[in-house]
Formats: C-alpha cells, sequence, structure tokens
C-alpha cells in the first residue's frame, strides 16, 4: 500500500491510498501493478481504509539519522554554490548573486526532504518514506519482496550510513530506506 500526498495536499491534510495488486488488466491500473484505492481524501480516511485493507498497516516510522542530514545540504545547496562560486570567478557577479541565492533556497527544500525520510519494521509491515514535494509512505509486507540489496558508498560509510533498497513484485519497483 501506498498513501502520497505533496505540499498542498499536506496543508489540507489531504492524501490518496493505491495498493499494489497482481492480475489487475492493463487499462484498470497503472502500467506499476498499482491501482488507486482512494484518489484523494483526508489523510486519516486514507489511513483508515489502508488499514481495513491491511489491519497490520501502521503509520509510525523511525525518522532518518541525523548523520544524512548533512548529505542532503550538500547535494541540494552545493551545486548552485559552486556555480556561483565559478560565476564569481569569470566575473558575472549578478549571476553569481542569483545561484548564491538559489544555493541558500535550497536548504529549506534538503531540510524538508531530511525531515519526510523514515523507516520502521513493525507488525510483520515494512513502512517507508520518502520524497518532499511528492511523498510517498509506503507499507510492504516482507513477503512481497522479490529481492534487496544494501548500498554504502564511501561518504555514507564514513558516515556510518546505508541504503536499503527493497525491490517489490508485479512491476511495482522499488522503495529505499537509508539508515545507520
Amino acid at each position: 500500500l501506498e498513501v502520497r500526498d505533496s505540499p498542498p495536499w499536506r496543508l489540507l491534510r489531504l492524501a490518496s491510498l493505491r495498493a499494489i495488486v497482481g492480475g489487475v488488466p492493463v487499462g484498470e491500473g497503472d502500467a506499476a501493478g498499482r491501482t488507486t484505492l482512494l484518489p484523494a481524501g483526508r489523510r486519516g480516511e486514507a489511513w483508515a481504509l489502508a488499514r481495513r485493507v491491511d489491519p497490520a498497516v501502521h503509520a509510525g516510522l523511525d525518522p532518518h539519522p541525523r548523520a544524512g542530514l548533512r548529505r542532503r545540504l550538500v547535494r541540494a545547496c552545493a551545486p548552485p554554490g559552486a556555480a556561483a562560486a565559478l560565476a564569481a570567478l569569470l566575473g558575472a557577479p549578478a549571476v553569481a548573486a542569483g545561484l548564491g541565492a538559489l544555493a541558500l533556497a535550497m536548504a529549506p527544500v534538503a531540510l524538508d526532504r531530511h525531515r519526510q525520510l523514515g523507516s520502521r519494521l513493525h507488525g510483520g509491515r515494512l513502512g517507508l518514506r520518502e520524497g518532499s514535494l511528492s511523498r510517498r509512505h509506503a507499507i510492504v509486507d516482507p513477503g512481497g519482496l522479490v529481492a534487496y540489496r544494501i548500498d554504502e558508498s564511501p561518504l555514507q560509510r564514513r558516515a556510518g550510513l546505508r541504503t536499503l533498497t527493497v525491490f517489490l513484485g508485479q512491476g511495482a519497483g522499488s522503495r529505499r530506506a537509508l539508515a545507520a
């Protein structure tokens, strides 16, 4: 099951609910084996319907490790910051100022992306949340996993972080969780 929302929907306390299902004919679901159970409704209604479909569903998550915050800030702010420095070196102060402002504006985006991440294994279900502008809270039955992969880059290793990617059946893709 997936509970999805966006910043405007969060303000209005709205969400949608989708399910990964097998045997859905083309045209009755999307191409990735999902079908919409609630296109748009109150967030509480989406979670109540999710619990009616699967009583083991849980909404609580453990937050993303604090060590990952620096990574989010660097990934969001470093590219426009580096471009601003290059523009300043090339003698384009107006471009440098604009790119510097963009680098500063990306900090709240990075903080929100970090805050939205979470995961928890509870009651036989794996809960994973990622995304900011399009947030996806997936509740996965471990029996539905086809495979999993644990990755760590050299910088993640130094920070004590790893990325768990779970691959789902029915052509539904994968979901990620960052963990310490």
